[in-house]
């Protein structure tokens, strides 16, 4: 009997555990938006954007905020994006977005947060990195949602936070890494006056899976080891069947 006819009933097993790798979870949350100064003259309307890649997964979620002052204080516990980074994944790119979109138009204003949100997914997905020069990310939105120097909405806070795999790999179920941000752009001189605006930011990430149980990286060979272990046993009775 061929051998190709014992492997039949497992191939599909033999294909599935070749291929296993288990992906590892966390949460990415904004913990805290501190207003030192608006970029309208009196108040901002604030509309949050987050966006994650992960190897070839992407994942992003959008948050109405509220009208702030300045010395307002943005500290909720629901601004928070779950992820999935894939075993095969080199790193997680999270970028950040805060805008001020204070439109009367209901229609424009729900244009340009879709807007904002697909400029905000394009930068994690592009990864510029925490070092990026802010006119690069702040020329990324405008070319989205456009740049209106008589208009004092716009973006007040656009990052990038790239964590590598080791830095993933080292974190334990229920840490959180968090780290604080400054972010200060000018305003339209026309109507904003000449202050610009000034934004903290705080991000934390927390991973929510046991360490393991997943198979970022280590796991993919471990599950590739244990899949080739079985194809050699199968192979090896079969052969001594035929024997």
């Amino acid at each position: 009997m061929p051998i190709t006819n014992h492997l039949k009933p497992v191939l599909p097993l033999l294909l599935l555990l070749s291929s296993i790798a288990h992906a590892s979870r966390f949460s990415f949350s904004i913990s805290e938006i501190t207003v030192q100064r608006t970029r309208d003259v009196a108040e901002d309307d604030l509309f949050l954007a987050l966006a994650s890649t992960a190897g070839s997964s992407t994942t992003n979620h959008t948050f109405p905020l509220v009208s702030v002052k300045e010395g307002s204080i943005i500290k909720w516990d629901n601004l928070t994006q779950e992820i999935d980074v894939p075993a095969a994944a080199t790193n997680l790119s999270i970028a950040i977005g805060v805008l001020n979109n204070a439109n009367d138009d209901e229609d424009k204003a729900v244009d340009t947060s879709l807007k904002f949100a697909q400029a905000i997914l394009t930068i994690a997905a592009r990864v510029p990195g925490p070092q990026a020069p802010a006119a690069n990310l702040l020329g990324i939105v405008s070319g989205f949602i456009g740049a209106d120097m008589f208009n004092c909405d716009g973006a007040v806070a656009v990052g990038n936070v790239v964590y590598t795999i080791d830095t993933l790999n080292g974190m334990d179920k229920g840490k959180k890494v968090c780290e604080t941000r400054p972010y200060a752009y000018e305003s339209p001189k026309a109507l904003c006056g000449v202050r610009g605006s000034n934004y903290t930011v705080i991000h934390c990430l927390e991973r929510l899976d046991d360490k393991a149980a997943s198979g970022m990286a280590s796991g993919v060979q471990r599950g590739s080891l244990w899949a080739v272990g079985l194809v050699g046993a199968v192979l090896w009775g079969s052969v001594g069947v035929l024997l």
